[in-house]
């Protein structure tokens, strides 16, 4: 009898747990432009740019172009959100000049909190672009941005396109629920035939 319990004990651990990566899974929809963090809560910004953010191929990219107004002057493209939780964002990105004096006139990268993050290489070679990969911790209420900057708002502008990672294929929360339900059923399922048993062997 007692080590019916136990294993029944051991089979509702086992349930909560799954209960657990459920409620886990659910909360990891909000990935970067999906969820909470989909391109309807950010705001676009322009400084001086005639530049562009392009949200047609959310929530898997956006891309965003820098000025080039030939006015000689600096300008910003800003695509921003205020962190509406607390989570970490792994994207892609790839960085791409059309300057003719390469990417050291267009930098672009990331800013929290006014803090900037450049991904962009500092190059005068034409046509060097970059890729990579950033992983970003963000609280509550943290102003994140991305951005594509010019110095010169002239010979050609450069573009950042962001993506969010490969995501694996994992079973839908319903299914990981009806498996905990049945795992407790079996569970108890198992406690009263060892029950019976008990009875039928003692039972006057």
């Amino acid at each position: 009898m007692i080590s019916r319990i136990n294993k029944l004990q051991l089979v509702l651990i086992l349930a909560t747990a799954i209960l657990s990566l459920t409620v886990s899974s659910i909360s990891k929809a909000d990935t970067l432009f999906n969820g909470a963090y989909g391109v309807s809560n950010w705001t676009t910004a322009f400084s001086n740019s005639d530049g562009s953010v392009n949200t047609s191929m959310a929530p898997t990219s956006v891309t965003l172009t820098g000025g080039d107004n030939q006015s000689g002057n600096f300008g910003e493209t800003l695509f921003s959100i205020v962190a509406p939780t607390s989570t970490t964002l792994v994207f892609n990105w790839t960085y791409k000049t059309f300057d003719c004096c390469g990417a050291l006139f267009d930098p672009a990268g990331y800013i929290i909190n006014g803090a900037q993050f450049q991904l962009s290489p500092d190059s005068d070679v034409a046509g060097l672009g970059a890729s990579g990969v950033s992983t970003v911790d963000l609280n509550s209420g943290d102003n994140f941005s991305l951005y594509v900057d010019t110095f010169d708002n002239s010979f050609g502008p450069a573009t950042l396109q962001v993506s969010g990672p490969e995501v694996i294929a994992s079973p839908e929360p319903s299914c990981l629920a009806l498996l905990a339900v049945g795992m407790i059923a079996l569970g108890a399922l198992s406690l009263k035939r060892g029950y019976f048993s008990f009875n039928l062997t003692h039972g006057s």
